[in-house]
């Protein structure tokens, strides 16, 4: 009598299941980073749209402003990033109130998106210079 055997090998299944797990190991990772980088678009429309706010305000107070509040609140969109202002040694007082001529904006990953190594904080400066260049 002649039967024939429909079916798989425990050695095949064993070998599938591996070449799935190697296939596995290589992917995640490249995923992860995939997401990480495409997340940083949350923090770099939050520097942005602050910066264009900057620039609104700056044209009706003739000054920066240094409160966060005053241009967007301090978190992205998302919420992927938390974003400060500050104004450097750029000000001047007039009739004693400050008036800022520069200012910089950080924002700083939080979160899942913290694990973003050299990429954690992104810096927009009034000037227009953004760092670290390689993640913008």
């Amino acid at each position: 009598m002649n039967t024939k055997t429909i079916g798989f090998t425990l050695v095949e299944l064993i070998v599938v299941i591996a070449i799935i797990g190697i296939l596995a190991s290589i992917a995640y990772p490249s995923y992860q980073n995939s997401v990480l980088k495409s997340r940083r678009t949350d923090g770099k429309n939050a520097l942005m749209s602050a910066a264009g706010i900057q620039e609104s305000y700056y044209s009706s107070n003739n000054s920066y402003s240094g409160t966060i509040a005053d241009i967007g609140g301090n978190t992205s969109d998302e919420g992927f990033y938390s974003v400060t202002v500050t104004n450097p040694s750029c000000s001047s007082t007039v009739n004693g109130v400050t008036l800022y001529n520069c200012f910089t904006l950080t924002a700083t990953a939080t979160g899942t998106q913290s694990s973003d190594t050299g990429c954690s904080t992104l810096t927009l400066l009034h000037t227009g210079v953004k760092s670290p260049a390689e993640c913008w």
